[in-house]
């Protein structure tokens, strides 16, 4: 799986031991993997988004806004984030030519915690997120690159790091200069053909 693939991906080889009976799973591959998001609620409340985050954490907000009925999401939202918000949560808006508009005139502050009590409830309800939760029975392949700015690449290594100190078995590759987009996932294909022929990283 690639980005929210790669979180699924990583998903089912977390929930492997418990989840999907009648099924072998033999190993997983996830690229540029949305496997930690914790990361964004300080970076809006340090106004540290990079533009490419402020989509991703308003997918969050709207997602934990739905899980978390008791959350206020005029919390993390003002401005033009809250005056256009289901404009901006439309799969395809009625005016969809003028998203990209919109989420170039979206500021830092549009998206700025109220409080740092808001700050640390939205960095515990994106850390009940984060992978790992348990550990993994299958091998896991992770590719992530230096130039990500939707999951940076100290976000994704704290998942690693996570991973390697529960026992899992995790071969990761950083790619330099790549991005989130842009990432070569070539060696992936081989690799899951590799786990079904039995190879063991």
């Amino acid at each position: 799986g690639v980005s929210l693939g790669g979180m699924a991906a990583w998903a089912a080889s977390d929930r492997n031991a418990e989840y999907g009976g009648g099924l072998e799973l033999v190993g997983t591959a996830a690229m540029v993997p949305v496997s930690d998001m914790s990361g964004l609620a300080d970076a809006a409340a340090n106004g540290t988004l990079t533009r490419a985050q402020y989509p991703l954490l308003m997918y969050a907000l709207h997602t934990l806004a739905i899980s978390h009925p008791e959350m206020n999401l005029d919390d993390y939202r003002s401005g033009l984030a809250r005056e256009r918000w289901d404009d901006f949560m439309e799969c395809v808006p009625p005016k969809s030519d003028d998203v990209p508009g919109l989420l170039a005139r979206l500021q830092a502050s549009d998206l700025t915690p109220v409080s740092a009590e808001a700050t640390d409830r939205l960095r515990g309800y994106l850390s009940d997120m984060a992978l790992p939760q348990q550990r993994s029975t299958t091998p896991l392949l992770v590719m992530y690159g230096s130039e990500d700015d939707l999951i940076l690449e100290p976000w994704t290594e704290k998942a690693l790091q996570r991973a390697c100190d529960s026992g899992d078995l995790v071969e990761y590759e950083l790619h330099q200069g790549e991005g989130h987009g842009d990432l070569d996932s070539s060696r992936s294909l081989p690799w899951v053909k590799g786990m079904f022929a039995g190879q063991r990283p």
